[in-house]
């Protein structure tokens, strides 16, 4: 249960960052 907890929390950190990216990628096109 522990690992499951853990890559769920990787997954969740991932898409994070993916969408931090994302937004960032739209604000300098924006710009």
């Amino acid at each position: 249960m522990d690992t499951f907890i853990a890559q769920s929390q990787t997954i969740l950190v991932t898409n994070g960052r993916l969408q931090a990216v994302t937004n960032l990628r739209s604000e300098y096109k924006t710009q």
